[in-house]
């Protein structure tokens, strides 16, 4: 299995939507993410909710598209557990942290082949 691990941040705009770039071991340069948020679960200045996130990876040909959960990781302050999902498959996972107002973390793929890495 190809494994991926990234970087990538994210900023909260005024509409709940977030804003962010990402690269990992397999980029040469830093590829654009956004998502829409679907259901927030505690106020606009908060980034737990569901999302509805999109990207282009290295090919730059192929856009993909996953639904993005992000929680609070149990027992801290201003840590985040995030899961990616394609059809209830787990694509990837990350942790970050609150920093000026945004997240910024890490990610790892599931499994490989779902999406291209």
């Amino acid at each position: 299995m190809k494994k991926v691990t990234g970087r990538f941040y994210f900023k909260k705009t005024d509409n709940g939507n977030l804003q962010g770039e990402y690269s990992n071991n397999f980029t040469t340069k830093v590829y654009t993410e956004s998502a829409t948020i679907i259901s927030d679960y505690t106020g606009k200045n908060n980034f737990v909710g569901s999302y509805n996130a999109s990207w282009v990876e290295s090919n730059e040909i192929e856009s993909f598209s996953a639904c993005l959960e992000i929680n609070k990781k149990e027992n801290s302050i201003n840590i985040y557990s995030l899961i990616w999902k394609h059809s209830e498959n787990i694509l990837f996972t990350g942790e970050a942290m609150l920093s000026d107002g945004m997240l910024i973390g890490n990610y790892q793929n599931q499994k490989e082949g779902l999406l291209h890495s």
